[in-house]
């Protein structure tokens, strides 16, 4: 059974109606690897158990491999709509076969609705028998890097390990801010207290408090800010460096995001 889904899944969107776009680029929260977990159609749930299974999206395709199958398609995506929209098109003789979908983002889990040919863009999250939809349920791929202290350090790595969780500890005001090349043109305020392995941020709402991971034997030095919430791992991949009294951290302002270079 799970072997002919397999193979349906890049059927279904290898022979799919030729439909209007969405013309928007791939948001950000999509992109990344996304571990195929459920398929769902006409009431049949088939967890998926093959650790090779998923997706890797980037701001303009999707990559798909399910076992030891691969095929590449242009993405594209509309976040505006409700639900926000998305469309995946491959190249054939025929021209462009396009599949229109919907998704949605809840946590750490992606929900991927697409009609099958012949029938418009689904207006709901559902599979059931009658209803020509076939659902994706993936969950993203967190890989957490191997840090100094989770392996086994050389003395002088370890004295460096020592050396750099001393100097970040204590209260670091926040005094700018940046992002996308610019920066924030209005007051910005706030505070990072770390003590020990914890990080506390001030600033909105209410403080949140992440666990910290530092490895200061690469360049440049990485920093992780680990919290849980709704079940799930959040993981704030940084990078920092620290210029005399000052602190400069740099990540993407969502969890689960690739660290930046």
């Amino acid at each position: 059974m799970r072997g002919t889904l397999r193979m349906s899944l890049f059927f279904i969107l290898a022979i799919s109606m030729v439909h209007p776009c969405c013309d928007g680029a791939v948001p950000r929260s999509l992109q990344g690897k996304w571990v195929l977990v459920e398929v769902h159609q006409q009431d049949q749930i088939v967890k998926m158990t093959h650790e090779n299974s998923g997706c890797t999206i980037t701001k303009d395709e999707l990559i798909l491999k399910v076992g030891t199958l691969a095929q590449n398609y242009q993405l594209h995506a509309d976040p505006s709509t409700t639900p926000p929209q998305i469309n995946t098109a491959l190249k054939t003789d025929n021209g462009l076969q396009v599949s229109p979908g919907i998704y949605n983002i809840v946590g750490n889990q992606l929900r991927v609705c697409f009609a099958v040919p012949g029938s418009e863009r689904p207006q709901g999250f559902s599979a059931h028998v009658g209803e020509p939809h076939f659902m994706w349920i993936f969950k993203r791929y967190i890989e957490t890097p191997p840090f100094t202290k989770n392996t086994a350090p050389t003395p002088a790595q370890s004295e460096r390990l020592r050396l750099a969780s001393d100097q970040l500890q204590g209260t670091w005001e926040i005094v700018s801010m940046e992002w996308d090349g610019r920066v924030f043109p209005g007051k910005v305020s706030g505070k990072i207290v770390i003590h020990g392995d914890k990080a506390t941020s001030f600033g909105g709402e209410k403080p949140v408090t992440y666990s910290l991971e530092i490895d200061p034997n690469v360049k440049p030095a990485q920093l992780n800010l680990l919290m849980t919430a709704d079940n799930e791992l959040q993981i704030k991949q940084c990078i920092y460096k620290i210029e005399g009294e000052t602190l400069v951290l740099c990540h993407h302002f969502k969890s689960n995001q690739a660290r930046p270079e």
